[in-house]
């Protein structure tokens, strides 16, 4: 038996089968932030060093009960709720490289889940590394794609068999009075990569049309539900390589650049305050 090559995902002892077609349960889209009185926010457009590239999915949100420290310790530990994120949706989840021990920006994990009820996302774009399943890449903020930032981002993203990064997806997020604004972008090399990421009843996206992913809108709708929750049962947790948290926290350095505050790229055992465990 080989014990450093286990990884358990969500709670499983093994790799899900995740190939069972379930009715999901019932749910609503959450609120916009125009909804809630926030009418400030900034057109998404994409950073000038990727003006080539196209953007494919849109959307902004309101998350309510819910503070940035969540959302970032979430992106560390998704195996801890990635099926309650989307339930009867999300099938398989397994990290690569997990966040503690490669650091932040340079973990990956592999996902598998449908856009309806009724099919089973197939993206074998991953196969190898990604058993099937569609491997993600996170990303430094050098990768970051958009023309301006919430206080906190994550990137991930997708490559082809030469190691080329063609997809890029970005969460952004910052607390607000009741929670939370949220904001998701992606977009790819060309139109023709866009219509292997978003439904062909969905393309091509109009430029500033929000909220067009119904995938996205079904996981974020539970993140309010579960998440605080999860959290908070976890948040006193001693051990930083079980209870992991990087700060998602950015900051502008220049035109259309950003960087972590923090150094994400150490593995937690690498950190100042853990060199000595």
């Amino acid at each position: 038996m080989q014990i450093d090559t286990y990884v358990a995902t969500g709670g499983q002892s093994s790799r899900p089968f995740g190939q069972f077609k379930v009715p999901y349960p019932k749910w609503e889209p959450l609120k916009r932030p125009e909804e809630v009185g926030i009418t400030d926010l900034p057109d998404i457009d994409l950073n000038p060093k990727f003006a080539d590239w196209c953007i494919c999915i849109e959307g902004d949100h309101f998350l309510p009960g819910l503070k940035s420290e969540m959302i970032d310790w979430f992106w560390s530990n998704m195996e801890k709720g990635y099926y309650l994120w989307a339930p009867g949706s999300h099938k398989r989840f397994q990290w690569i490289q997990e966040p503690w021990q490669y650091g932040f920006t340079n973990s990956k994990h592999t996902s598998l889940e449908n856009m309806d009820e009724d099919q089973i996302l197939d993206l074998s774009v991953a196969a190898g590394d990604g058993f099937g399943m569609l491997l993600y890449n996170r990303y430094d903020m050098d990768m970051f794609f958009i023309d301006h930032a919430c206080e906190h981002v994550i990137l991930e993203g997708t490559k082809d068999e030469n190691d080329h990064t063609w997809m890029l997806l970005a969460h952004m997020w910052e607390d607000v009075e009741g929670g939370c604004i949220h904001r998701m972008v992606c977009a790819t090399e060309t139109q023709e990569l866009s219509k292997k990421v978003i439904r062909p009843d969905e393309y091509p996206h109009v430029k500033g049309t929000k909220n067009n992913f119904a995938h996205g809108e079904y996981e974020l709708c539970w993140w309010p539900k579960f998440l605080p929750g999860l959290y908070n049962v976890w948040k006193d947790h001693p051990d930083p390589t079980q209870n992991v948290f990087y700060s998602l926290e950015v900051e502008q350095v220049g035109d259309y650049e950003w960087k972590y505050v923090e150094d994400n790229t150490l593995p937690v055992l690498e950190r100042p305050e853990y060199k000595n465990c």
